[in-house]
């Protein structure tokens, strides 16, 4: 039986989302975990486990640094499990019960797929996300300018995803890949991963290990 395990994070109370915490209907076997801050924070459902910030860099604050380095770089605490599961704060409603055997059945019905990511509602390639980005001045401008030079004549195997989703076996390499996404970030002066994980899979040679599935289909009921 593999063990699984869903994690989330917030800090700094970034768009108040931690009042949705415990919007969620937990599965018995399957762990629940939380990442903050927030040493007030209490819940029922899940392990809050509290955090100190990283440090603020040149790209991002303290708070989004921190939790791009947990949704990224597996934390320890959760290592000992075979399927991991990230969701964003924003993504949690009571509406969202997962199914064990379902989230199974991905990986055994995709054979040679090691990460599964939710496909974007309405943009395909990084160059679409990073000027919508620019324009809506959620992404740094002049990095971003200079790495949509980088990206924008480049064939990616896969279309864009969403990532507020994911869900990746727990190997070296997959945890690899991931840290890769923070690191990138980091390289070239990034804070939104989206604009940046097409070229991550691509420079690393992973876009055959990457599946796209739906949220729903690994729910007990749909959303």
């Amino acid at each position: 039986m593999s063990k699984i395990a869903i994690y989330t994070a917030n800090f700094g109370n970034y768009r108040r989302e931690k009042i949705k915490l415990n919007n969620i209907q937990i599965v018995e076997d399957i762990d629940y975990y939380f990442f903050t801050d927030d040493e007030k924070i209490e819940s029922k459902k899940w392990n809050i486990i509290i955090r100190p910030l990283e440090p603020k860099t040149e790209c991002m604050n303290a708070a989004r640094h921190t939790s791009k380095h947990v949704k990224f770089i597996t934390p320890e605490l959760i290592d000992k499990y075979d399927i991991i599961i990230w969701i964003d704060n924003k993504a949690i409603s009571d509406k969202i019960k997962l199914n064990t055997e379902k989230i199974v059945d991905l990986f055994e019905t995709n054979p040679g797929k090691e990460c599964f990511f939710i496909k974007h509602d309405s943009r395909k390639h990084a160059k679409e996300e990073i000027g919508i980005t620019i324009k809506m001045k959620i992404e740094n401008k002049e990095a971003a300018n200079i790495f949509l030079e980088k990206v924008k004549d480049i064939t990616f195997g896969l279309t864009l995803p969403d990532t507020y989703c994911f869900i990746y076996k727990n190997t070296i390499e997959n945890k690899q890949l991931l840290q890769n996404v923070y690191e990138g970030l980091l390289e070239h002066g990034l804070k939104r991963d989206q604009n940046i994980i097409q070229y991550i899979w691509k420079t690393n040679n992973y876009e055959d290990k990457i599946a796209f599935f739906e949220l729903k289909s690994i729910l007990s009921t749909g959303m």
